[in-house]
């Protein structure tokens, strides 16, 4: 996480998530799958969320700043949606959300509905 988000503290953000979650906030967790720094996380971030009923976002990559400079550097670090869908499908059946569930401004372009309800990513 410190590699990541250039600082924090993971016990700290862990238990801010925890209060939240016992206060009755509707959490939401947004992750963008980056290859070789956090792409293996796919899985167990979705099984904590899972655990815990929270939403995840998965965000792929943006060309962006110094990445829309060198493209080389934005196809080695690109895990797309494709290999994001293809590492969950691997350990759980999922299928695209009714719309009811992708009609505000604020969601996702995709949602999807996993083998257990509790949770589900979105995309």
């Amino acid at each position: 996480m410190r590699r990541i988000a250039r600082g924090g503290d993971l016990a700290e953000v862990l238990e801010g998530i925890d209060r939240a979650l016992a206060a009755g906030v509707r959490v939401k967790i947004n992750m963008v799958p980056l290859r070789g720094h956090n792409h293996e996380q796919v899985l167990p971030m979705l099984e904590y969320c899972l655990a815990r009923g929270m939403e995840l976002r998965f965000i792929e990559l943006m060309r962006m700043g110094h990445l829309a400079r060198d493209p080389r550097t934005f196809q080695r670090q690109l895990f797309g949606m494709a290999e994001i869908l293809a590492t969950i499908s691997e350990h759980y059946a999922f299928a695209t959300a009714p719309r009811r569930w992708r009609g505000f401004a604020s969601s996702p372009r995709e949602r999807w509905r996993t083998s257990r309800p509790s949770a589900s990513p979105a995309m």
